[in-house]
């Protein structure tokens, strides 16, 4: 019977390491990221050390910056599950949901940035951003999850940002089943999330970018299936029951 539980307990110790070795395989960082700014639509942020996001509506003085997170998944082929996260360096609070994220949808068709995008600038960025030269105001493209009519996938808000240095902030698939609807359209190829402030008081937010040697820059992990784990534990318990 030890013999027995031995083996069922090797069987647990197998999953469990199993799942921490995919689990910390596939983390990704972005291949490219940068923002983009309404109030200077020409400029190239594509090599700056941070990405901003902003959002004002002062008259005379306003600001929309978004920005765009690329991800490469070509080594994916499925996403069970994911967590999008972030350590931020902005001293500045935020509350729950004024940020929001949102997955480019792959339809150039309907005039979307392409998904393999390397410099972008406002004036060069698709129908998801449709700008109207007035930086007081957000403009968006059509939201949803039609991949075929609609330019951005809801996602969700990001949680409360307090103001602490170097806080880290995460939206997981789990309670944002978005992320990983998303990002299961987009295995084996490029995923662009896009974080956008739509509140208008300027709670401006700072990432580092890819080209900041510092790194703490946004990550992307895959998760495996939970269930994976419970069904390989189950197999060690079954064999010990067919065995007594």
């Amino acid at each position: 019977m030890l013999r027995q539980l031995t083996i069922a307990g090797a069987c647990a110790l197998a999953a469990i390491f199993s799942w921490q070795r995919v689990a910390n395989a596939v983390v990704l960082e972005p291949s490219a990221d940068t923002n983009v700014e309404e109030h200077t639509p020409d400029s190239d942020d594509t090599t700056q050390p941070r990405v901003q996001v902003r959002s004002r509506d002062v008259s005379g003085s306003g600001r929309q910056n978004v920005g765009y997170f690329q991800f490469d998944l070509s080594g994916v082929s499925s996403v069970p599950g994911a967590i999008f996260s972030t350590t931020m360096q902005s001293t500045k609070p935020s509350a729950a949901g004024v940020n929001q994220v949102f997955g480019l949808i792959d339809f150039t068709s309907n005039g979307n940035t392409a998904q393999n995008w390397t410099n972008l600038t406002y004036n060069t960025t698709g129908a998801e951003l449709p700008g109207d030269g007035n930086p007081e105001t957000q403009d968006l493209g059509a939201i949803g999850t039609d991949l075929s009519t609609d330019n951005l996938y809801p996602i969700g808000g990001l949680p409360e940002i307090t103001g602490t240095a170097e806080e880290v902030i995460s939206i997981n698939g789990t309670t944002n089943p978005g992320l990983v609807d998303f990002l299961n359209t987009r295995v084996g190829s490029l995923a662009t999330l896009l974080i956008i402030q739509n509140d208008g008081v300027d709670n401006e937010l700072l990432f580092n970018s890819v080209e900041d040697s510092e790194g703490l820059r946004p990550t992307l992990e895959i998760v495996p299936e939970p269930a994976s784990v419970v069904l390989l534990l189950l197999g060690g318990i079954a064999l010990v029951a067919r065995r007594r």
